[in-house]
């Protein structure tokens, strides 16, 4: 039944809710509280793939306000500010900020490895670091490369940001990435730039963004139809 409600949502997110359903089942027969794990005759619900959703105003407003005091503040910047991965943010360190720029050391393929502009609403905020010293840290002040510690710093964020707003079910760290890519949509960032920054590997991948209409984008259109259709 639970299964069931997740219907539409991305695919990425069903398999997280589908894992973890996996992994506490199997813990639970190692315990010997059942003897089978119901998650094995479950069928997943086909997800949406690439429909990872902007965050809304209402969402950047409370993000932003948490992100100016949380622990993992930087954590979420980065996404959102700089369109990481949630994987490439462990691997940031200081050698990886030259000025106003940002070189991400992607790994997921030869076009992840890519240097994007620091807006100065990140600039501002920016620590002084070391080269070798890690940009966000877990708690325990080792980058968290592993998914489980970037879990329980999202957990912990979203717990946070929770006393102002309710969280949805689909808020997570990727709608950020996702933000920043409709963010340069709505600036006029020309798509094959948007690529390179996003770090995609095909411009395909984001066409799917970039065909997501947002409002600044239409009342942008708006303008330039009657902007054209005034001189002709």
């Amino acid at each position: 039944m639970l299964m069931n409600t997740l219907q539409g949502y991305s695919g990425d997110y069903i398999r997280q809710i589908y894992d973890d359903l996996n992994q506490a089942f199997e813990t639970a027969i190692l315990n010997e509280h059942i003897d089978k794990n119901p998650m094995k005759r479950c069928v997943i619900p086909k997800g949406e793939n690439g429909t990872h959703r902007c965050i809304t105003p209402e969402e950047r407003k409370y993000i932003l306000k948490v992100d100016s005091y949380h622990q993992f503040g930087l954590y979420m910047l980065l996404m959102l500010y700089c369109g990481l991965r949630p994987s490439e943010t462990s691997a940031v360190q200081g050698h990886d900020i030259t000025g106003h720029i940002l070189h991400i050391r992607g790994t997921k393929t030869k076009y992840a490895d890519r240097y994007v502009p620091i807006p100065n609403a990140l600039i501002n905020v920016l620590p002084q670091l070391s080269d070798n010293e890690y940009l966000c840290p877990s708690a325990t002040g080792i980058a968290p490369a592993k998914r489980e510690h970037r879990q329980r710093m999202w957990r912990s964020f979203k717990k946070e940001l929770g006393k102002y707003i309710e969280v949805k079910n689909d808020l997570v760290p990727y709608c950020l990435r996702h933000t920043y890519c409709t963010d340069l949509q709505d600036a006029g960032v020309p798509i094959n730039v948007a690529k390179d920054l996003m770090g995609h590997s095909s411009i395909n991948l984001t066409s799917k963004i970039y065909t997501h209409m947002t409002e600044e984008t239409f009342e942008k259109t708006k303008i330039q139809i009657d902007a054209h259709v005034s001189v002709t």
